[in-house]
Order: structure tokens, then C-alpha cells, then sequence
């Protein structure tokens, strides 16, 4: 499992826009096989910044959606609403890293 978080930073002015461009990759990128996930969240304190949050069965999967259409119209399309270069990063899961993260227990 592979998961990319892009940090995107909009033109305040743009943001309905860019809103209405990303709705439309993640419809299509949600079809896609191999895809497990692909998500929008919007900074609490920042309004204008947003991460996409993809996850990916493999490598494969991820050369795959670089390549679809609706990817490839997305990218170019994108760089008319951002304020600067997004940021990408390319994660995978930590092995055996299922802890119990209950942070409402006060430490022992």
C-alpha cells in the first residue's frame, strides 16, 4: 500500500474553481482500479490550503492514474489556481505500527 498527501495552496480568489476542477478527478480517480482512496481536506487554519490524500494498491496502480486522461487534464489544468508549486509526498505504512493511539487516556 503506497499513499500520496499533496499539499495545495489556492488563490483565495480561485478557490470555487479549483473546487469544482478537483471534484472531477476524484470522481474518476475513485473508479479507478487499484485506488483505495482519494480525499480533499481543507486546513482549519489556512482557507486556503487543501490536501489530497490518495491511496494506492501499489506503484503499478499509481503509473496507472499518471497516465489516465482525467489525471493528465488535472495536472495541466491545476497550476492556474495555485499561489505556489504543490508539494507531494509519496508515503508507506510503518510495519507493525497497530498501537493503541487512544490519546484521551491520561499516560500511566
Amino acid at each position: 500500500m503506497l499513499y500520496i498527501e499533496a499539499k495545495v495552496q489556492v488563490n483565495p480568489t480561485l478557490i470555487e474553481e479549483f473546487l469544482a476542477e478537483v471534484k472531477l478527478v476524484i470522481a474518476d480517480s475513485l473508479q479507478e482500479e487499484g485506488n483505495y482512496g482519494y480525499q480533499l481536506v481543507r486546513s482549519v487554519d489556512e482557507i486556503n490550503t487543501f490536501y489530497i490524500l490518495e491511496k494506492w494498491a501499489d506503484d503499478a496502480a499509481i503509473k496507472l492514474h499518471n497516465s489516465t486522461a482525467h489525471y493528465k487534464k488535472f495536472k495541466q489544468n491545476i497550476p492556474t489556481f495555485l499561489t505556489r508549486p504543490i508539494e507531494v509526498a509519496l508515503l508507506s505504512p510503518v510495519e507493525n505500527s497497530k498501537v493503541d493511539w487512544d490519546i484521551t487516556k491520561a499516560p500511566q
